[in-house]
Parts: structure tokens; sequence; C-alpha cells
């Protein structure tokens, strides 16, 4: 697919707001969208795990489906490429337009794949990994504990009130003190980790 129907693509994305076209089925192709997801997944599989983004950069998370807000953060901070974007993950579940949100942003990566990218949220594997093989692949060769330490990679929370580790009230996974992501940050090299969850402030 060309640049300039990707181009074609975004508009007709985002014109998916208007009363006379309230879903995606009205303006774009199933096939459109399938060549998206396999452009996205080519430009996805060159970049580094680790992301090295230069500042500024604008962080999101937690789209959750929700289309007018996933527009409102571009229309307050800057459609792309105009600024850097980061996005957390969680586009998907709960929302009502969680196919526009998913769809708009891959096309943004097929544009401005230097300034724009995404990560993979919980929502866009922990429910999948349990059915389509993940969850039965660490049962069969070591042992449910090992997939719940795996779990602890998407819902592992800081807390300001805990010292090291503990567990997390969620009943999944642990928790960890402002001591555990300095020592993390130092050891690491880093200034800051950012978490779309929940806000904590390291001092």
């Amino acid at each position: 697919m060309a640049i300039n129907k990707i181009a074609s693509l975004v508009d007709r994305i985002i014109s998916v707001n208007d009363i006379n076209k309230p879903s995606l089925t009205y303006c774009i192709k199933e096939t459109e969208l399938e060549e998206t997801c396999q452009l996205t997944i080519q430009i996805l599989l060159k970049e580094k795990s680790m992301l090295e983004i230069e500042a500024p950069v604008k962080i999101c998370g937690d789209i959750h489906g929700q289309f007018p807000d996933l527009l409102r953060i571009f229309n307050r901070c800057g459609f792309p490429p105009n600024c850097t974007y980061l996005f957390l993950g969680d586009y998907v579940d709960r929302g009502r337009q969680q196919l526009e949100v998913i769809s708009l942003l891959a096309c943004y990566k097929i544009l401005y794949p230097e300034c724009f990218f995404f990560l993979r949220g919980n929502h866009e594997c922990a429910s999948i990994n349990k059915v389509y093989g993940f969850y039965d692949e660490c049962k069969r060769r070591y042992s449910l504990r090992l997939y719940n330490v795996f779990q602890d990679l998407l819902w592992a929370d800081p807390d300001e009130s805990v010292k090291g580790w503990a567990r997390n009230t969620r009943g999944v996974s642990y928790t960890f003190g402002s001591d555990v992501v300095r020592q993390f940050c130092e050891k690491m090299d880093i200034d800051l980790i950012v978490s779309s969850n929940i806000l904590r402030r390291v001092r």
C-alpha cells in the first residue's frame, strides 16, 4: 500500500467521529486494515526492543478504545509529525472504538516511524497469551509460577509506602518501593520510569 493511501486512510479514520460516519466499516474496507497491519508489523519488527527516543516526547497511556480522547490528545498536543509520541499500550478493550484507535496509531507508525512509537500493553497480550499458547507452554515445560512471573512484566506497580518488594493488592504480581526504582535507574543509567496506570514520584 502506497504512503498516499495511508494518508488517505488517516483522513477517513479521523472522519469516523462525524455523525454521518459512526463506524470504521462505513469508510474503510477490511482489506485496507489488513494491509495496514502487515505494513505496521514490518516496521515494528525492524525496531530495537529497547527504544531510545530523543526528548521532547509526548507520552500517552491507556486509550482503551476511547477514540474521542485520542483525537483530543492530538488536537491539544499536535498531530504527527509535529511532535514525537510514545504510546505505552492498552489501546483496546472497554471503549467503543477500539478499531479506530489501533488503526489510526498503526497508520501514524507507517507514515512517521522516526517520531511515532507505540508499545504493547497488558491488554494487547495478557488475554491473548493465555488463550493462544504462552500459558500452556509455561505450564507444560515449566510451571504456572513461571507464567505468573512473566505477568510481573505487565502488572508490577510502584508504591511509595513500600520498601523493597511486597505482594500486589490486585492479587497478581508485586509492588515495589522507590528504593527499587532508584536502584534500577542507577543500574540502567536512566533518569525516569513512566507507567500509564499509576503516577508515583520518586523523591
